[in-house]
C-alpha cells in the first residue's frame, strides 16, 4: 500500500477514499465518519509528533499507560493466584 498524503487531498477526495477503504475492508455500509475525521486530522497529528515537545509528551504518556497496564495485569494475576477457585494441582 503506498503512503497516503492527505495534505494534498480535498475533503471530497478524503470522503471518497474513506468510503473505498470501508468497502475494501469488507464492511460496506459502515459509517465512514470516524475514518474521515482521522484522515482530516492526520496532517496536524504528524506536525505535532514532529515537534519535540509533543513527541516527548506522547511518548511519556504511552510509557505511563504501558506501566499502568502491566501493574493491572500483575495485580489481577496475583489476585487470581490467591483465589480459592484457582487450582494449581489436580484435586482428588
Amino acid at each position: 500500500m503506498p503512503d497516503l498524503d492527505v495534505t494534498t487531498m480535498t475533503d471530497e477526495q478524503i470522503e471518497q477514499y474513506a468510503h473505498q477503504q470501508i468497502t475494501v475492508c469488507g464492511v460496506p455500509g459502515e459509517d465512514p465518519a470516524g475514518l474521515i475525521l482521522a484522515l482530516r486530522n492526520m496532517p496536524a497529528r504528524v506536525r505535532a509528533l514532529r515537534d519535540p515537545y509533543w513527541h516527548d509528551l506522547v511518548s511519556q504518556e504511552a510509557t505511563a499507560f504501558r506501566e499502568r497496564e502491566e501493574r493491572t495485569a500483575r495485580a489481577l494475576h496475583d489476585a487470581w493466584a490467591g483465589h480459592p477457585d484457582h487450582r494449581t494441582e489436580e484435586t482428588p
